[in-house]
């Protein structure tokens, strides 16, 4: 399987495979992964705010977070402008 990567741009060279990541479930950024830059405990964000071209805004904020229990996912929260 082939992974798309927020950010990425078709023939864009993925990151390695062992490259920490966490997968987007839901929304406009469905199925795309986020490369983890940090460090913490758990290893990965609690939310993300990222930018999302085809959101609900043009250009607005696709917003992602854990569910309870967490799933090493982010979900679909919502858009914002």
């Amino acid at each position: 399987m082939t992974r798309r990567w927020y950010g990425s741009r078709p023939g864009d060279t993925p990151p390695p495979d062992d490259t920490p990541a966490i997968e987007l479930i839901g929304g406009p950024l469905d199925g795309e992964w986020v490369v983890i830059t940090g460090s913490g405990d758990p290893p990965y964000p609690d939310g993300l705010a990222l930018i999302a071209t085809h959101g609900a805004y043009d250009g607005g904020r696709s917003h992602y977070e854990h569910v309870d229990p967490p799933d090493g996912r982010l979900h679909w929260v919502g858009d914002s402008a």
